[in-house]
């Protein structure tokens, strides 16, 4: 993928001309071989942002899964071959656990600025500036008012994370922080942000007053601040000068398609926005009692506006997450993801979060796996800063086995929101499921430094130490997953785990337990047809997935790739029920 409008770059003596994929130092052509050219010109056309392992590897192998060594390697050849060594790095640099930034002053030939071909968009230029909007802190709130500060954090944050050029991370990255706590510098280097957007609204009756700050988190310099004071039902005109002014301030030359995006409103009621903020406030909360909220909030707003497009979304998202969770059956919560997000579509295509949360249903229920990719790719493009969608999006990669594409969905994720422990998680369990067992304990240590009350970490790296052989150290982490959560699933990693070190009378023990857990929640019956697998008891194990294809088990869509069934992969059976999912080899 060459860079959009670019001709060449040109760093120190050496100059990289896209067009004929060569690199010239003092005009004499450089040998280079094909993938260490895409590396290179990856890293250079991303100058100054940092390019995760996960990136560079689905790039530049895209249909093949490699070694983390093989990127390693490659890196070490371009350093020696552009003059570095191990004390003295002038191009690439090294960011420790995530990947590569190219520090050099690079220069762009060729590309447009003030005018563009059709194929040609500024609005495709990667992020030039990147940026963290804390919670708005509220003053002498009402109580039931209570969602006004972090509902108009997130609907800037949604403004703003819709501009390409512009790093924001999502809401959910931003909750931890408060008014009282903020620390720029700690912040700057958490989320890996230039610039940090701070706030304060106070309601009035019916006028509203925001007082807004932009700082920067690397000159400790204040770049803009404003007082806003109007009445609420200007509440859009507030935020749409906010968004303004910050991009404006950190991107350079907004083009009409990013100037409209920040014009965009999509209900015209003041009463179904307010529902909406609420909505959102508390679907951010990620509680089943806020999922519920959640969607009672929605369902006001469009009593307000029936064509309010977002808060169909906002229902979809709710179900969705209610499913994803486990807090509702999957045949609840679907079917009322579905409708609701379809009904955003109808009223508006370019409703990112309805073209995720339709993308997942079409994945976890439909096995629709082209029509998923298709809302999961779209959602992506819409909202280029939601790492949910790189996340959902990187599921149905792994699924499909194209683990190195999943990796660099996933890498992106991580990007965007680098304290996510369920990305990081996700991460080790696409190593996991690649059978990199050695990378994915690796980075669940990490998670586990981070967090050990983190419940899938036990589950992913049970499973991992099992399957590395390390049945002691299987044994221990998954019984600590137990303690940590007693929910089903770890249960059903213990017993696995036994099976696999061939305690038979302690897998008996557990299935016991998970039997009975599974007679209340009818969700584990994939969970006990890979135990009965792995113990070579097939016409159980088939037997119980027969019933995870009934149930529509969410879990079954890893059936292509999940090794816990290698026993029975060979068995006619298993083959069937691949074809009959779409899968294809």
């Amino acid at each position: 993928m060459e860079p959009q409008g670019v001709e060449a770059y040109e760093f120190d003596s050496f100059r990289m001309d896209v067009v004929s994929r060569r690199l010239l130092s003092d005009d004499q052509v450089v040998k280079l071989p094909t993938k260490d050219f895409d590396i290179l010109l990856l890293l250079v056309s991303s100058n100054g942002r940092v390019v995760t392992k996960e990136e560079l590897m689905g790039h530049v192998w895209p249909d093949q899964f490699v070694e983390e060594n093989n990127l390693t390697v490659r890196i070490s050849a371009l350093r020696k071959l552009l003059g570095e060594s191990h004390t003295r790095t002038k191009y690439i640099q090294t960011v420790q656990g995530r990947g590569y930034r190219f520090v050099a002053k690079v220069r762009a030939i060729g590309a447009a600025k003030t005018t563009q071909s059709k194929s040609t968009s500024p609005d495709a230029q990667r992020a030039t500036g990147s940026l963290a909007v804390l919670p708005f802190g509220l003053i002498a709130a009402d109580p039931h008012e209570k969602y006004l500060g972090q509902g108009i954090t997130d609907a800037i944050i949604t403004k703003l994370g819709k501009i390409r050029r512009l790093r924001v991370p999502p809401t959910t990255a931003i909750l931890r922080y408060t008014q009282s706590e903020i620390d720029l510098q700690e912040i700057g280097h958490k989320l890996g942000v230039d610039s940090v957007l701070t706030g304060q609204v106070q309601k009035i009756s019916e006028r509203i007053r925001v007082t807004v700050q932009l700082t920067s988190t690397q000159r400790w310099q204040v770049l803009w601040a404003e007082k806003f004071d109007e009445s609420f039902t200007n509440i859009f005109a507030v935020e749409d000068r906010i968004s303004e002014r910050v991009a404006n301030t950190l991107v350079q030359g907004l083009s009409p398609g990013e100037q409209k995006i920040l014009a965009r409103r999509y209900t015209k009621s003041t009463e179904a926005y307010r529902s909406y903020l609420e909505g959102r406030y508390f679907w951010n909360k990620r509680t089943e009692d806020g999922f519920k909220k959640g969607i009672k909030c929605f369902q006001q707003a469009i009593k307000f506006d029936p064509h309010y497009a977002l808060a169909y979304a906002g229902i979809a998202l709710c179900y969705n997450l209610l499913s994803s969770y486990g807090l509702l059956p999957p045949s609840e919560c679907l079917p009322n993801t579905k409708e609701a997000a379809g009904r955003a579509l109808e009223l508006d295509e370019t409703v990112a979060d309805a073209h995720a949360a339709l993308g997942h249903v079409k994945m976890m229920h439909d096995w629709d796996w082209p029509g998923a990719e298709e809302h999961l790719r779209r959602a992506t493009e819409l909202d280029p800063n939601n790492p949910t969608a790189y996340h959902w999006y990187a599921i149905y990669l792994r699924c499909l086995g194209r683990f190195n594409e999943a990796l660099a969905a996933l890498g992106r994720a991580h990007e965007l929101d680098p304290l996510s422990l369920i990305v990081k998680v996700a991460t080790a369990g696409t190593f996991y499921f690649a059978r990199q067992y050695d990378v994915a304990i690796l980075k669940l240590q990490e998670v586990l430094d981070l967090d050990p009350n983190f419940p899938p970490t036990y589950t992913v790296l049970g499973l991992a130490y099992a399957h590395r052989g390390m049945f002691k150290e299987a044994i221990a982490i998954a019984r600590k997953g137990t303690v940590v959560d007693s929910n089903p699933e770890s249960l059903s990693t213990l017993a696995f785990v036994y099976a696999m070190s061939e305690n038979r009378a302690a897998v008996i023990r557990v299935l016991n337990k998970l039997k009975r857990a599974a007679a209340r929640h009818s969700s584990w019956s994939f969970d006990l047809a890979a135990i009965y697998a792995c113990l070579g008891e097939k016409e159980k194990a088939f037997a119980f997935l027969e019933k995870a294809f009934e149930q529509r088990n969410p879990s079954v869509i890893l059936l292509k790739v999940d090794q816990r069934f290698d026993n029975v992969r060979s068995d006619p059976r298993f083959a069937s029920m691949l074809q009959s999912m779409g899968f294809t080899e």
